[in-house]
C-alpha cells in the first residue's frame, strides 16, 4: 500500500504545477456544481476544484492549480499528463484515472 502511495504522489506532482490553456465549453454555471475540496478514503490526498477565469481548476493543497478540459457531460481532462476526472454530482463523487489506476474521491461537506 505504501509503495502505491508513492507510485500515485509522484504521479501527482508530476501532473500538476502546470497549466493548460484549453477552455472548457461550458459556462460558470454548469461548472458551479463540481466547485469543492474531494478527499479519499484509501489514499492521504485532497483534491480542490475551483473556477479560474471562466475554466474548471484542479489542484492540490501544495500545487499550482491546472486547467481541466471539458470532454463530456461530467467528464473533463488534462491531456498532457493522461488524466481523466468524472464527476458523479448527485453522489458528491469525483473518479480520477491515470495510467491505469482509477481512484474514488468524496466531496468534503
Amino acid at each position: 500500500m505504501k509503495n502505491l502511495i508513492t507510485t500515485f504522489t509522484f504521479l501527482l506532482f508530476a501532473m500538476v504545477g502546470s497549466s493548460q490553456t484549453t477552455a472548457i465549453e461550458k459556462t460558470p454555471e454548469d461548472l458551479n456544481q463540481y466547485l469543492g475540496t474531494y478527499e479519499s478514503v484509501v489514499l492521504p490526498m485532497e483534491f480542490i476544484i475551483s473556477m479560474g477565469k471562466d475554466v474548471l481548476m484542479f489542484s492540490t493543497k501544495d500545487q499550482l492549480p491546472d486547467s481541466l478540459k471539458a470532454e463530456g457531460k461530467h467528464e473533463f481532462s488534462i491531456e498532457k499528463h493522461g488524466v481523466i476526472v468524472l464527476f458523479e454530482p448527485d453522489n458528491k463523487k469525483m473518479i480520477f484515472k491515470q495510467r491505469g489506476m482509477t481512484f474514488e474521491f468524496k466531496k468534503k461537506e
